[in-house]
């Protein structure tokens, strides 16, 4: 796909199994798919096919084998489909945290898990038609590496995707601050610890 005129879709897709990161891929100048743009975690599995294929359709929200349900999922290749970690039901704040924390290893039946912001992402930026190409690749995730994914607590099976943009988010609410005293007044040649009196605290 280098005649610019065929290019009509605005990204190239490439999945490394091997690492479960997906490297999204614009247009240069010339019309190739040469400038990588973002790169996304994901978690692949054993059946998850290699080679190259053109994605289908979308869904908001697709019922998933196992009775449990995807967000923002697009389909790539027969059952093979992008979607947000699986959910127990057609609700927000069901995603399986225990498939969630394990985001950037194989850990799905075939499917591309992403996170439900990227799942967005993607629904919402690459229309149906965007080539996807799977491979394998052991001496690197791709070219901008592999993001780290938030982890959730343990202690509870579900709740709200972290990354959702949806307002109702509770994750919203939650971040780390940091609290410290203001305009101090140091005598040049003092000691003065920078940190002092700072206490940084991560409320999620």
């Amino acid at each position: 796909e280098t005649d610019k005129s065929k290019n009509t879709r605005p990204y190239y897709i490439t999945i490394n199994k091997t690492h479960n990161t997906i490297t999204v891929y614009g247009l240069d100048e010339n019309g190739k798919y040469t400038i990588p743009v973002k790169a996304i975690i994901c978690s692949t599995g054993k059946a998850t096919p290699l080679g190259k294929f053109n994605t289908k359709v979308k869904y908001k929200w697709k019922l998933l084998n196992g009775n449990v349900w995807g967000q923002y999922s697009t389909r790539i290749h027969g059952s093979i489909l992008f979607h947000s970690v699986p959910m127990n039901a057609q609700r927000k704040d069901t995603v399986r945290y225990r498939s969630y924390n394990r985001l950037g290893t194989t850990a799905s039946a075939g499917c591309v898990r992403v996170t439900t912001a990227d799942a967005k992402w993607l629904f919402d930026n690459c229309p149906v038609g965007t080539t996807v190409e799977i491979y394998k690749d052991s001496s690197s995730p791709g070219p901008l590496g592999k993001p780290v994914a938030i982890k959730v607590p343990t202690n509870v099976s579900s709740g709200w995707d972290p990354t959702d943009p949806d307002p109702k988010n509770p994750w919203n609410s939650k971040g780390p601050s940091i609290t410290g005293a203001t305009n101090k007044t140091v005598e040049r040649g003092t000691d003065f610890d920078i940190r002092d009196g700072i206490k940084a605290l991560d409320t999620v």
